[in-house]
């Protein structure tokens, strides 16, 4: 569904009874992507605001979750188990025009989710869980440098990072202990 935010009729997108999940608007407004399970496993879609028609962007058995946007429309940031036999989550970069999707990270221990890019489209922000130490916490990667910093940890469970759109600030969702509620943070994206 699609509705203005100063009102009225809201507009229905696409109808399916499987769930259409986690949307992300391109810089454009042309497109919204999701992920759903319409053909039995998580996979990634994008709709077309305008017509409403429909566009499968990934086919593998392992789930494809969480796609955002690069700032130029061109690309998409996701998470998936592919490449790990369907036990941890990495990173990776679809190309919208060509459809190659590229690996970003592989950590055979770790868990790396939610991905979010920079308004510079070089960085991206994203979730790392870390099992065997019971570690949870936010990373930026950069893509270029091919490096890696903690970002903000020692949470129970850190999620739902975003970027500002000057790049200066980073929002996330976090509980600090299991059982706690969820707060929002936000912090310099520099300062740590």
């Amino acid at each position: 569904w699609i509705r203005e935010l100063g009102g009225g009729e809201p507009r229905l997108l696409i109808a399916d009874p499987s769930p259409e999940l986690l949307p992300d608007w391109s810089p454009d407004g042309a497109w919204i992507a999701f992920s759903s399970e319409r053909d039995g496993n998580p996979e990634l879609y994008r709709v077309r605001v305008e017509t409403g028609s429909l566009e499968r962007l990934t086919d593998d058995p392992h789930r494809d979750l969480w796609p955002r946007h690069s700032p130029d429309g061109g690309s998409l940031a996701f998470f998936s188990r592919r490449g790990t036999a369907g036990v941890a989550d990495d990173l990776y970069r679809l190309e919208l025009a060509s459809g190659a999707v590229t690996r970003i990270t592989a950590h055979p221990r770790h868990h790396d989710f939610v991905p979010d890019f920079a308004p510079d489209g070089v960085r991206l922000v994203a979730g790392l869980s870390d099992r065997e130490r019971g570690r949870r916490e936010l990373v930026i990667h950069h893509l270029v440098h091919r490096t890696v910093r903690p970002f903000a940890g020692g949470y129970h469970r850190v999620f739902h990072p975003t970027w500002s759109p000057d790049g200066r600030w980073i929002a996330y969702a976090a509980r600090a202990t299991e059982g706690a509620a969820a707060d929002i943070y936000l912090e310099r994206a520099g300062s740590r």
